[in-house]
């Protein structure tokens, strides 16, 4: 791999010229290298392209003789994480993270490699063709960590459920009486079950031990959800959002982690609505309008979460069951008709967090 000084010095030959702010530089970023393409959006053309060690320092070493030739560094997002924009942001650099089901792909386009995507950011980033996600600061990122870890917890306890049941259907095992809603009861009475051979009982046992587990670390999650959420910062507003029935503190605090700052980020429902992955899919030719669906993008955490709260908010709210009985005469199909109320309820918290003004079932039908 080429070294950092002779990377600087091809590069200054090819940039010299470049005028002030003219540069787009594109990384195609993996854990051991960063692939790096260098637009001009004069001659609209390639400048530069080579391969760096992966490295935010290195980079920054490569590009800061020339700073003011650049005007945007944009990478897609991925495993790394945020650590190289947060490092180049702060040496001065602009920096754009891009969504990776955000980048446009040209038709029949099936040459690809980390060099051809690197090109490809840059040349798009000098079009203004891409369009950034948020870049959280590390405190934010934390603070999501958390929601995660019970988002995580949740599902591991869920798939165990599911298959001690099927354990037991393998082996003509009858389930215990409650264990639909999987009570204390319930779960002492699988400890209880007698299996017809050593083998069979060591493996049973062994998912019990799981399910114990992946309770434990859901019970510690939700405490760690409630802690955060009773900090300084979180509190006023977490409050706020609970006091719509069905939203509770888990809902409320994945809705302020994975959107953080959604007041001042979000300014139309249609923006916000396709963050969420709840917006609808809309195809409309002269006087015919479709819609499609939902649009297959979003943050998957919050859109799971809004839901499930949904149905809770139908429960508890008339003007919520009205509106879900409205959208289910619409579509016919339950499972539209809630993420359309979703939607709406998404849209009401991030209401309430730009007003600071309590629920107001008026703002149902708004």
């Amino acid at each position: 791999m080429a070294n950092i000084k002779s990377l600087i010095e091809r590069l200054g030959k090819r940039i010299q010229s470049e005028e002030r702010g003219t540069v787009f530089v594109g990384v195609d970023v993996h854990k051991k290298s960063y692939h790096i393409a260098v637009w001009s959006s004069v001659t609209d053309g390639l400048v530069f392209d080579s391969v760096a060690p992966a490295s935010p320092e290195a980079l920054a070493s490569l590009l800061e003789p020339f700073a003011k030739a650049i005007r945007r560094v944009t990478y897609e997002a991925g495993p790394t994480g945020y650590g190289l924009a947060r490092y180049l942001i702060g040496k001065g650099f602009a920096v754009e993270v891009i969504a990776p089901s955000e980048t446009p792909q040209k038709p029949g386009d099936s040459e690809k490699s980390d060099r051809l995507d690197a090109i490809e950011l840059a040349r798009l980033s000098s079009k203004n063709n891409l369009q950034p996600v948020y870049i959280p600061t590390p405190e934010e990122e934390a603070d999501r960590q958390v929601t995660r870890w019970r988002e995580t917890r949740r599902k591991e306890v869920s798939r165990t459920k599911v298959r001690i049941k099927m354990f037991l259907l393998e082996y003509g095992v009858a389930a215990p009486q409650g264990l639909k809603n999987w009570g204390k009861a319930a779960i002492q009475a699988l400890w209880k079950i007698s299996l017809p051979l050593p083998g069979i009982s060591e493996a049973f046992t062994g998912l019990l031990r799981d399910l114990d587990y992946h309770l434990d670390q859901l019970k510690a999650a939700e405490a760690a959800v409630h802690k955060l959420s009773r900090e300084k910062r979180h509190k006023e507003r977490s409050d706020l959002l609970q006091k719509v029935g069905g939203v509770g503190e888990i809902t409320a605090m994945t809705l302020l982690t994975e959107l953080p700052r959604i007041e001042q980020r979000f300014t139309s429902k249609r923006s916000l609505g396709k963050m969420l992955g709840l917006a609808p899919k809309i195809r409309g030719t002269g006087q015919k309008i479709k819609q499609m669906g939902r649009i297959r993008c979003g943050n998957s955490h919050l859109r799971g979460i809004l839901i499930e709260a949904a149905w809770a908010w139908v429960r508890r709210d008339d003007q919520a069951k009205n509106l879900y009985r409205r959208m289910l005469a619409n579509t016919g199909n339950k499972k539209k008709a809630i993420v359309a109320v979703a939607r709406k309820l998404g849209i009401i918290l991030w209401r309430m967090l730009v007003t600071n003004e309590p629920y107001n079932p008026k703002l149902v039908t708004a």
